[in-house]
Parts: structure tokens; C-alpha cells; sequence
């Protein structure tokens, strides 16, 4: 097998969406270019010669696309010392898993030898999809990758006395209001900003670039416009009513971030009567406690004037971490 498992990573990546047909016909290449070097899958590990290399058996593999591109999750069961391993990443997160948890003698053959075992177990089941990855994943994957760059810089600008907020709400006010954590996030999500309502955007334009369906967003998104519009209703009344939501403030007086602070309060099972629903006072809740998407026209950093999809604050402790 090739050295260079990084090249191998990034053709499976390229692949990925694009049938199953390829990426058969290449992990039956990486069997036989692994087979060369005599490894031998038996019940108790992966041999060479009379030899055992590593002591583990392959037992299920996965592969997830994600919006970084395929993950694999990999179940095995080591022989020496006796356990079962559950490795998720891309081939060399799966193999630094299993290194720290397996003794290995020689890294570089042990390693050619577990991507062998990987690539003769898919060749064999066939390349299984895990549970597909939805388009909403992604895009919280990408907030929360956003929260953490912000966490991040903010922490190299602070004073050093000064606690780095974790809350997502605190960190969406540090992104609306220092320039060079807002140029920061620039790198992970073009164009993306903080709204004056607290809400982060990201263009579309920015989201189809990952390849994030973005189609599928906003189906269950709702319009900035209609959700303005939603909170003024009787019907937005009742049910923050049936919800014991007792505001202070005059209902035409309900602004998007006193209300996104406001629903934070609740109980999430509380609200699936009305969330389960899909009429506009349902997006309307949802969308207030960051649970799906709010569909904005923006301006964008660099002045550019865009369709955006917006998250309110995502629902978070004092010490949530932003990962």
C-alpha cells in the first residue's frame, strides 16, 4: 500500500457524493495494493507472515459525509488487551485512535496494516452510508465551528484577568462588536456577521460553497420578514400564553432578541405542541430559540448586499464550550 495515506484520504473525499461505483473500484485497488505486503486478517488480528502486526479485528465500518468531508466510524475488537474500540475521524484520526489504545510495535506497518483491514472489510460489505447527515447538522457544525474561532481570537485580544465567554449568546455579542474576531470568522464562513437583532448570518452563496443543501434549509426556515410579522400577532400571543411566557413588555413592544432571550427559559419538551407544527408561528418559536434558520437579506463585511441564513443563539450553559 502507499505511504501516503493523506493522498488516499483526499480521493475518497473527492469522490464522496458521487456514486458508489468509483469508490468501489478504488478500495478494490487499495486491497490489492495491501495484499502485496502479505497481511493476513485472522480471528485474533492482522498478520504478516507467522506474525501478528496489530491485535485488532475490523467489525463494522461507516462512512459519514460530512460537510469536512467523508468521517469514518469504525467499530473493532482488540484481542491484546481484550476490548471493544469504537474510532471516529478520517484514516489517520482512526489510526492514532487505535494506537493509543492497542500496543503497537512497528507504526508504519501497523498502520498499512489496519488500512488494509478497513479497505477489505468495505470491499467485502460494500461502501454502508451511516445515518445521513442532514443539511441542519451541517450548518450547526459550521455555527459552532464559527463560536469557536470567535472564542479563540477573543481570547488572544482580552486582558489576561478577563474570563473568554463560552455562551454562545455572549460570543455572538464579542463577533458584533470586535472587528478583528469578526475578520477572523471571515476565514471559516465568507461574509458571515452578526446582525444588530443578535443573529448570525451566513450568506448562501458561502453555505452552497460547502456543499451544504442549502434547499433544505430553508424549507424548514422562516423569512425575517414573516417572523417580524409573526410576533405581532394574537396567534404569537396565545401561544407564549400557553407556554406560562409572562412578558413585561407590550406585545408590539416584542422585539426578535428579547423574545430569543425570553423562549431560553423554556423547557424544550414544553414546547412540542406547538413546535411539532409547521404554520409560521411554529417556525416562528423554533427559529427564536435557535433551532432552525431565519432566511435575511444582509450586508455583508466587505459591503456586498446578500441572501443570508441566519441562527439565532443556540441553546447553551454559562459553560458550554463552543467546539
Amino acid at each position: 500500500m502507499p505511504d501516503s495515506n493523506e493522498s488516499n484520504q483526499d480521493f475518497i473525499n473527492s469522490t464522496s457524493g458521487q456514486g458508489t461505483d468509483l469508490a468501489r473500484e478504488f478500495l478494490k485497488e487499495m486491497v490489492r495494493q495491501s495484499s502485496a505486503q502479505n497481511f493476513e486478517l485472522k480471528d485474533d488480528g492482522i498478520y504478516r507472515g507467522d506474525k501478528i502486526v496489530i491485535p485488532i479485528v475490523i467489525e463494522d465500518v461507516k462512512l459519514i459525509d460530512d460537510v469536512d468531508g467523508v468521517r469514518y466510524v469504525v467499530k473493532l475488537r482488540a484481542t491484546v488487551p481484550p476490548k471493544e474500540l469504537t474510532c471516529e475521524g478520517d484514516l489517520d484520526d482512526v489510526y492514532e485512535c487505535v494506537k493509543r489504545q492497542v500496543p503497537v510495535l512497528n507504526s508504519h506497518i501497523a498502520r498499512n496494516a489496519l488500512m488494509h483491514a478497513i479497505y477489505t472489510w468495505l470491499d467485502k460489505h460494500g461502501t454502508r452510508q451511516a445515518e445521513r447527515t442532514t443539511a441542519m447538522d451541517k450548518f450547526n457544525k459550521l455555527i459552532n465551528k464559527i463560536l469557536a474561532v470567535a472564542q479563540l481570537t477573543y481570547s488572544k485580544l482580552k486582558p489576561s484577568v478577563e474570563k473568554v465567554p463560552s455562551h454562545p449568546e455572549a460570543l455572538y455579542g464579542i463577533i458584533a462588536e470586535n472587528p478583528s474576531v469578526l475578520e477572523a470568522i471571515q476565514r471559516v464562513a465568507y461574509g458571515a456577521r452578526v446582525t444588530t437583532d443578535n443573529l448570525l448570518c451566513i450568506p448562501i452563496e458561502t453555505l452552497k460553497g460547502m456543499s451544504i443543501n442549502v434547499e433544505e434549509l430553508e424549507t424548514m426556515s422562516i423569512s425575517h420578514q414573516e417572523l417580524t410579522e409573526a410576533i405581532k400577532t394574537q396567534e404569537f400571543k396565545t401561544a407564549l400564553g400557553l407556554l406560562d411566557l409572562d412578558l413585561q413588555e407590550s406585545q408590539a413592544e416584542l422585539t426578535i432578541q428579547k423574545l430569543t432571550n425570553a423562549l431560553k427559559t423554556i423547557d424544550t419538551k414544553n414546547l412540542e405542541p406547538i413546535i411539532n407544527s409547521q404554520d409560521n408561528i411554529a417556525k416562528a418559536i423554533k427559529a427564536l430559540m435557535g433551532l432552525t434558520p431565519i432566511k435575511h437579506r444582509i450586508r455583508t463585511p466587505q459591503g456586498r448586499t446578500l441572501w443570508a441564513l441566519c441562527m439565532a443563539p443556540p441553546l447553551g450553559g454559562d459553560d458550554a464550550n463552543a467546539e
